[in-house]
């Protein structure tokens, strides 16, 4: 009665929105009369009567029965409301256009689904991921659909898709895959799985699809065996077990096509198939390399060049006993551009090393027509002329030492070697004047012609080096080996001299100082010159503090120079005490020593100690008390290295003071005590954002003890 009544009532207020939606409302809750038709029918009326602004809420309830109805009536409901809600609806329900796509394919009507499916890819001017993930999620509807069966559409979709955007292609070609395999069509199934395997982007994707294959093969497998068809089963299970093997190169193919110029990636292929056995795709894999990598793009994790490309593709022809090929490839190889000499000079190693397996005069003869060029046609670089690779291969410092190395290789004991001695000469001599001699080849070649023409040979080969290196390091380990090649030769006392004087100009490292001073302060000491060797050492000293706050030094390497002017300062003593019996000297140096601000607390503890017996020793009280309180005053007292001084301290005042200095002793610990908790406490008064903690008391009362925050930060450090 109540329907009828609102039925007569709709001819009158067909343009009032409250009277629609109550009505609506009453039709949706009703369902005694099963009146699917008449709400469809009033929601049509409405949408007929009332203005655009009040669709919004009608369509909510049009879509709430098209969800309840899930039939092709649902499908057409929504196609309308795709078409109608290209403009946005007031107040209107939040579908995209291509969700009400997706629900005309869920709810059966494909057809319809595709008609709009394909009138929004034309109007749809943005590309973007998300329009490619909504046409994944289509194929994956429409493949659910069990009455769908439109082959050319699924292919070309996703071969377009694919194509458009290939981050997803992989994803495409196992939805046709599956589409497939659903219409029991095997063979387009495993191409599309091969497909999908070739549009993998990442190892991830890789892993993703092997595992869908794979367990897709299986269950084909175990339908087979279930149907005793044997034949069939082990061609299967071959071609399963081969996709097994082929997982590494399958991952290998991804991460070539993420990086093309990795030779990383390249050399591990050509291994795996090395490793399977199948030696002809080693060598192809070999070859696409070569051809494919930009050597001035190539890259590596692994420290690995084109050199190491071309010399592993040539091992394989030298396993082989193949020499004549390995040799071809070499001529190849060192024709080519390498972004650094250094690659260049690889290459001409292998091939060298390759050759003298065979021959040694014919290994010396190809390395030497590399080197040893007339200098007049070595290539410089100028502002006009960049030098290639090939044009600095002559000056290359590590093909030299390979050279060199080989004719030390072939000198053999017992028998005439001279010609090898000859062109060992010749190429240290080649390597002075091009200026590109290392400081090992240096000490070798000076050690060389020490041992073929003499000692005082060998010095020009020292000098050269120190005109030649300019950095300290190298000067340092030049004049270490001089040093030991001159004193040999037992020189006057004044020639050592001036080379000593030398030697110490040359601004050393001051961590390696102490070594020079010290063999300069022997040779003094051992010819009876006390006095010169006792300005030596101090010399030294003097040196070592002024490079000890060189930038250049790291904190170890001063902590190394610190130690060594402890080491001075002690020989220093011990001389002027036993030797030059000079106590005035003695004194000023130990005075120096104490306010040494270098030196560690335990060295000046120790030093202050050896101080206080000295004037102990010469009855001298008053300046051991002295020196006692100053040591003292440098640390806390209950510290473990001011604990033996204070010990030493009382046991002496206790056998030569009064009753009154070790009362001043326990005054002056006290008095120490006092100021290190002075200091403490003003650390721990100020928190970690440098502000002073105030205090509250009251007149005539004590403060309350504080309680100790477990969350403080100890500031405290050692004085």
């Amino acid at each position: 009665t109540l329907i009828s009544l609102y039925e007569r009532v709709s001819r009158v207020l067909y343009t009032t929105p409250a009277f629609w939606f109550k009505y609506i409302d009453l039709l949706s809750r009703d369902r005694s009369t099963n009146d699917t038709l008449g709400l469809k029918r009033a929601l049509d009326m409405a949408l007929f009567s009332l203005d655009r602004s009040h669709h919004g809420q009608i369509w909510r309830k049009y879509l709430e029965l098209a969800d309840n109805l899930n039939n092709k009536d649902s499908a057409a409901i929504y196609a309308r409301f795709h078409e109608i809600s290209l403009d946005q609806l007031v107040d209107g329900p939040l579908h995209l256009a291509r969700e009400c796509i997706l629900k005309v394919a869920q709810c059966g009507d494909c057809d319809l689904a595709i008609k709009l499916f394909q009138k929004t890819c034309r109007e749809d001017s943005q590309l973007t991921r998300l329009h490619f993930e909504f046409v994944l999620d289509f194929l994956r509807v429409l493949l659910a659909s069990a009455h769908f069966q439109d082959d050319l559409f699924i292919e070309e979709t996703a071969q377009n898709a694919g194509r458009d955007f290939p981050g997803l292609a992989k994803s495409y070609n196992l939805a046709v895959a599956a589409y497939y395999s659903k219409r029991l069509d095997f063979e387009k199934t495993r191409h599309f799985h091969h497909l999908a395997f070739i549009s993998a982007n990442s190892v991830d994707d890789v892993v993703e699809v092997f595992d869908i294959v794979t367990n897709w093969e299986e269950n084909q497998i175990e339908k087979l065996f279930q149907a005793d068809k044997s034949d069939e089963l082990r061609l299967r299970m071959k071609q399963l077990s081969r996709l097994i093997d082929k997982q590494e190169l399958l991952i290998n193919d991804v991460l070539l096509k993420k990086s093309p110029f990795c030779l990383d990636h390249w050399l591990e292929r050509a291994q795996i198939y090395a490793r399977n056995g199948d030696q002809g795709e080693a060598i192809t894999t070999y070859v696409t390399a070569i051809r494919r990598v930009n050597p001035l793009k190539s890259s590596s994790k692994n420290g690995l060049t084109m050199a190491s490309l071309w010399t592993a593709y040539a091992e394989i022809y030298i396993s082989q006993g193949d020499l004549s090929t390995a040799n071809v490839i070499f001529s190849h190889a060192v024709a080519l551009q390498f972004k650094t000499a250094a690659e260049l000079a690889e290459i001409y190693i292998a091939w060298t090393e390759m050759i003298f397996t065979v021959s040694d005069e014919d290994a010396l003869n190809h390395i030497e027509l590399v080197l040893l060029v007339p200098e007049g046609a070595i290539v410089e670089k100028t502002e006009n002329h960049k030098k290639s690779v090939h044009d600095e291969i002559p000056r290359n410092t590590h093909l030299w030492a390979f050279y060199i190395d080989i004719l030390k290789s072939m000198i053999e004991e017992g028998e005439n070697n001279l010609e090898i001695y000859q062109k060992l000469g010749t190429a240290y001599k080649r390597l002075l004047s091009l200026k590109i001699i290392s400081l090992r080849l240096l000490l070798d070649y000076a050690e060389f012609v020490a041992q073929q023409k003499g000692l005082e040979q060998s010095y020009a080969v020292y000098e050269a080096g120190i005109q030649s290196f300019s950095s300290p390091q190298a000067q340092y380990h030049i004049w270490v080996l001089y040093i030991d090649k001159f004193m040999q030769k037992s020189p006057n006392l004044e020639v050592a001299r001036e080379f000593f004087d030398r030697c110490i100009s040359s601004r050393i490292p001051g961590f390696h100082a102490i070594e020079i001073y010290t063999r300069y302060f022997e040779l003094e000491l051992s010819n009876g010159n006390i006095v010169r060797s006792v300005k030596i050492m101090r010399n030294a000293i003097a040196y070592l503090t002024d490079t000890f706050s060189l930038p250049r030094y790291t904190k170890e390497e001063r902590n190394n120079i610190a130690d060594d002017k402890f080491l001075l300062y002690k020989k220093t003593l011990q001389v002027l005490l036993q030797n030059l019996r000079d106590l005035n000297q003695y004194r000023e140096v130990m005075a120096e020593a104490l306010q040494d601000p270098h030196l560690p607390l335990p060295c000046t503890i120790e030093l202050g100690l050896e101080f206080a017996q000295f004037e102990v020793s010469q009855k001298e009280t008053h300046r051991a008390r002295s020196l006692f309180k100053f040591l003292a005053g440098l640390g806390h007292p209950d510290t473990h290295v001011m604990k033996p001084l204070w010990k030493k301290w009382e046991a002496w005042e206790i056998e030569n003071g009064t009753e009154d200095s070790f009362k001043q002793l326990l005054v002056t610990r006290r008095q120490i005590v006092n100021d290190m908790k002075d200091v403490a406490d003003l650390k721990a008064d100020i928190n970690p954002m440098g502000f002073v903690i105030g205090e509250k008391s009251v007149a005539g009362s004590e403060p309350p003890p504080l309680e100790k925050n477990p969350d403080i930060i100890e500031l405290d450090m050692d004085m």
